[in-house]
């Protein structure tokens, strides 16, 4: 809580802070911009009038010119501006003042850069005339010769007058920008940093491992959005965990169910050889084949456990190729129907094209084919049917049988998983997930519709 105090503090001062440089800096400068500019206003409109005195001025410098015509001068001048007016001649010597100023008379001032013919401009506090000063000085042609200069002063203490009232409006604004900023600031710092309290705490509770605790922040700022990451990222640790925990619980599965079944055969083939060693059997065809039977069952458990092994660790490739799929069908059916025959049940194979060219996996979709028919046969009634129908998209095995609960169909691709009602026939619960991991492999669909006592239909989808 000390942190968020002060982290409160530092965004109350820094938004004054901010608020009051900014305020000053852009109020300062606007001041300065709108004296430059008021400066500027007088400083045009002089150099016009200086100009129009000028022409009116050259009888000043020339002596032939009588006094009646110089006190016409006089008057016009006064009309013109009511500036002081200063008339040098050539050699910088003061002919007139229009204030009259006795300081001033017969005065010499530098001409500098008006004997190149350019206009000079000052600005500054004269102790000529003890103000702040705005002075344009313009030459006095008489046939293209320099006879001398005029000069205009005007008093610009006006314009800093009242700059300096503006300046003191303006520290006024800023204390009471102050004021706002603090409220402001306050304010905000509450908002800002309630929201970082919470999510102190979220990250806290998630340090605990409460992963499904929510940082309840509600904002659309780059807050708001940092705390839904936040919250995301515990939702996705909790559910990243909650699937470590199911793997721990399948992988604890896979290794009670594998060594459950791996006992049934073993016993019994234990059981047969102790049998014939101790001589209470007599070894016969019979006796060595249901051993043989027996260790194909395990031969077969060891390689679909590998297998799914393989295929859930993506360690799997897929070699597609193109065949025949309708002729696979038939060397399945082929393979299987000694399977078939020892219960009764007739294999009907029905396609509609000569030939169907499918790319695929040719081992991996035999193997599926393989999964497939064989629970179809196994789970059929003695003397049943199982229908094969093969189109160009999809391929379909329906059989009569025993069927699968509603209940069940949801958990029929898990591992080791078995119906009850299927118990009566052999299996893992291993080939329907293995089938299902080939299947996705090949981006291929797989639906399974069943119910019981009415039999399975299993739809293999190539193309959608």
């Amino acid at each position: 809580m000390i942190g968020i105090k002060r982290i409160s503090v530092k965004l109350i001062v820094g938004i004054i802070v901010i608020v009051l440089i900014s305020s000053a800096l852009s109020g300062f400068l606007y001041l300065n911009k709108y004296k430059q500019f008021i400066i500027e206003q007088k400083q045009n409109e002089l150099i016009k009038r200086s100009e129009q005195v000028a022409r009116a001025s050259l009888a000043f410098t020339d002596e032939h010119v009588s006094i009646g015509r110089r006190m016409q001068v006089i008057r016009l001048v006064d009309e013109l501006t009511d500036s002081i007016v200063w008339i040098a001649n050539k050699d910088g010597e003061i002919i007139f003042d229009s204030n009259d100023d006795f300081r001033f008379k017969k005065a010499k001032i530098d001409l500098g850069d008006i004997k190149k013919g350019e206009k000079v401009v000052t600005q500054d506090f004269t102790t000529y005339f003890e103000q702040n000063t705005l002075t344009v000085g313009v030459p006095l042609y008489n046939y293209n010769e320099l006879t001398g200069a005029i000069y205009l002063h005007t008093s610009i203490d006006d314009v800093y007058k009242s700059y300096g009232e503006y300046m003191k409006y303006l520290v006024n604004i800023l204390v009471f920008t102050v004021f706002l900023s603090t409220i402001f600031g306050v304010a905000f710092s509450l908002i800002f940093t309630r929201n970082i309290e919470k999510m102190e705490k979220t990250v806290k509770e998630i340090s605990k491992g409460n992963y499904k605790i929510k940082t309840n922040v509600v904002s659309n700022d780059e807050l708001g959005d940092l705390a839904r990451t936040l919250d995301k990222m515990a939702e996705d640790i909790d559910v990243k965990i909650e699937e470590i925990r199911k793997l721990e619980r399948m992988s604890k599965d896979l290794v009670a169910n594998v060594s459950h079944e791996f006992k049934t055969p073993l016993t019994l083939i234990r059981g047969y050889i102790e049998n014939i060693r101790d001589n209470t059997v007599e070894a016969s065809d019979k006796i060595y084949d249901r051993i043989l039977d027996n260790t194909s069952s395990l031969e077969k458990m060891v390689n679909e456990v590998l297998d799914l092994s393989k295929l859930e660790s993506g360690r799997v490739e897929v070699n597609k190729e193109e065949f025949e799929l309708n002729e696979l069908v038939k060397n399945i059916i082929k393979e299987m129907s000694q399977i078939a025959n020892k219960k009764g049940v007739i294999i009907n194979f029905d396609v509609n094209f000569e030939t169907i060219i499918l790319e695929a996996d040719y081992q991996k979709i035999k193997q599926v084919l393989i999964i497939f028919i064989d629970n179809a046969i196994k789970y059929s009634n003695n003397n049943g049917n199982v229908n094969i129908i093969l189109n160009r998209d999809n391929i379909q095995i329906i059989d009569e049988g025993i069927g699968i609960k509603a209940e069940y169909l949801p958990h029929i691709y898990e591992r080791f998983y078995q119906a009850e009602i299927s118990r009566i026939a052999k299996g893992y619960g291993l080939g329907l997930c293995i089938a299902k991991h080939i299947i996705d492999l090949h981006d291929f669909k797989i639906y399974i519709e069943s119910e019981e006592n009415e039999g399975t239909k299993v739809k293999i989808v190539f193309k959608e």
